[in-house]
């Protein structure tokens, strides 16, 4: 039914009447109202919250996931990521852990300690054991073996006397020398045709006998070899030997070296115990004659 408009009092417009009923419809859904062309100035406080909780959280991972890039930027520039570093452990067996990964860690290490240890060794009887030493020292197992794998008892004898002499050379070669030995030229300037005199000079400070050495002396491209006795406590001796002068030039003398071996020659230990000394043979003055140096 419908109420008759006044005269004096018109309706309301077309789109006012529309609006009035979305308005209406809204109320009636549960929904807020908000006017048209308006904005809502007041948020609830629960909306504010977590408005507030989301801001600050936000400032916060910011300047982080900054750090951490700026970091990794850092890294990648100047090499400092550890990701590339490794030791001894990761070179070996890598991420690998437990029980089998200790293992292999420590044969790895005990191969390494007995390596070194042989290497020093095979390294000093290098410098040892002659030719004909190293020689013998293969023979003796290849004839114990030979031997005892064929039933030759002559071949296991001769396998046995190898062992024998190689056991005697090392005994030859074990020790220390405890005398003092000192090179001297008299003279250190000749002419040509002159007679040069050195001199060498062995002394045991030591209070017991020490034992007889041979003495080996470079001279030039030759070689002078002294065999000295052996000398009791506080004795010492002095050997001269010539040095040649027949061409002009500069001539080392020495260093003076003791040698020590066993008859047979399987090992020989040398022992430098002086510098070298230079003389200086000049040539022959014109007009004057050869004369002996005072």
């Amino acid at each position: 039914m419908s109420v008759p408009t006044p005269p004096g009092n018109p309706g309301p417009a077309p789109g006012l009447a529309r609006d009035d009923e979305d308005t209406r419809g809204s109320r009636s859904r549960g929904g807020s109202s908000v006017a048209p062309g308006r904005t809502q100035t007041r948020p609830s406080a629960r909306a504010a919250r977590e408005t507030g909780r989301i801001q600050t959280r936000g400032a916060t991972a910011r300047p982080g996931g900054r750090d951490r890039a700026r970091s990794a930027a850092s890294d990648t520039l100047y090499g400092t990521s550890t990701q590339g570093l490794t030791n001894a452990r990761t070179r070996i067996v890598g991420d690998r852990t437990g029980f089998r990964a200790d293992l292999v860690i420590v044969v790895v290490r005990l191969w390494r300690s007995v390596t070194r240890t042989v290497s020093g060794w095979a390294r000093i009887a290098s410098g040892v054991v002659t030719p004909v030493g190293w020689v013998v020292l293969v023979l003796t197992p290849v004839c114990l073996v030979a031997g005892y794998l064929l039933g030759w008892v002559e071949l296991v004898a001769v396998g046995f006397a190898l062992l024998v002499l190689l056991c005697l050379a090392t005994l030859y070669a074990v020790g220390r020398s405890s005398f003092t030995i000192a090179l001297d030229l008299p003279h250190r300037r000749v002419a040509v045709g002159d007679v040069a005199i050195g001199r060498v000079t062995v002394s045991n400070p030591t209070r017991r006998r020490v034992l007889g050495v041979t003495v080996e002396i470079p001279i030039g491209q030759g070689l002078a070899e002294i065999s000295l006795p052996g000398l009791r406590a506080g004795d010492s001796i002095d050997d001269e030997f010539s040095v040649p002068t027949q061409r002009r030039g500069v001539i080392p003398v020495g260093p003076v070296r003791t040698v020590r071996g066993d008859p047979i020659g399987l090992v020989r230990r040398e022992l430098d115990w002086t510098g070298m000394i230079e003389l200086f043979v000049h040539p022959e003055p014109s007009g004057s004659p050869r004369r002996a140096p005072a």
